[in-house]
């Protein structure tokens, strides 16, 4: 700071007084008004501190981002027209912690940025919605939906202690009901060729089988432990 003249002083030692009643705008402190050792503000704040009385700051309102200086250049506070501090967040190896914002899209890759907490939401193909659900059972899921059956094709395959086709293989098989109406197991497998020892699900006498997800789409074979009177019986969703 530099102090070309003499300047009015009150007791206090204040500098730069304001209209009568006001506070100063200033404190000089320092062995002679020439010699500064540091400028006060005229209000403290919450907690006393040396010195006592924080110095308000300002710098430059800028509504484009500044032109980047040399290294090593004295630079200006930056701040938007509304008097907020521009910040730039970054890591002790100087990167940012924070990728520039960009529109939410499927098939995004993972970014390595500061872990931020914030609200779950879901995509409906052009907005995004905040996901339901409630403090008993967490988050709601809609069931409702499940793939429709608006047809069903007739499965018979009669008992035989060799191998056969139960089905060939159908990208729109959506489920597979099955009854063993044989005295006999059988052996149900998922492709070609089943066998006592090679099978995907073995049917009791009698037995009752629903075809699990995810819903498998090719080929079926069948035989049974012994050639029997029975069949296997059912329906292909």
């Amino acid at each position: 700071m530099t102090i070309s003249g003499n300047l009015p002083t009150d007791v206090q030692g204040y500098k730069f007084s304001g209209p009568a009643g006001k506070l100063a705008a200033g404190r000089q402190v320092g062995s002679s008004d020439y010699a500064t050792q540091f400028v006060e503000g005229p209000d403290a704040h919450d907690a006393a501190a040396t010195p006592a009385y924080p110095l308000q700051i300002g710098g430059v309102a800028e509504s484009t981002v500044p032109s980047a200086v040399a290294d090593g250049d004295a630079v200006r506070a930056f701040f938007d027209t509304l008097g907020q501090l521009g910040v730039v967040l970054r890591g002790t190896d100087g990167a940012l912690l924070l990728p520039d914002r960009a529109a939410m899209a499927d098939d995004t890759s993972n970014p390595t940025i500061s872990k931020i907490a914030s609200y779950l939401m879901g995509y409906d193909g052009s907005t995004w919605d905040r996901l339901r659900g409630d403090s008993a059972n967490g988050l709601d899921v809609d069931v409702t939906r499940l793939p429709t059956v608006s047809s069903t094709t007739d499965v018979s395959l009669a008992s035989a202690a060799t191998s056969a086709q139960l089905l060939a293989s159908n990208s729109s098989r959506k489920g597979l009901l099955l009854n063993n109406t044989d005295a006999n197991a059988v052996y149900v497998y998922y492709g070609t060729t089943a066998t006592a020892s090679k099978f995907t699900v073995k049917i009791p006498a009698g037995g009752y089988w629903e075809m699990p997800q995810p819903i498998y789409t090719g080929r079926i074979d069948a035989i049974w432990a012994a050639d029997g009177s029975g069949s296997l019986i059912g329906s292909e969703l």
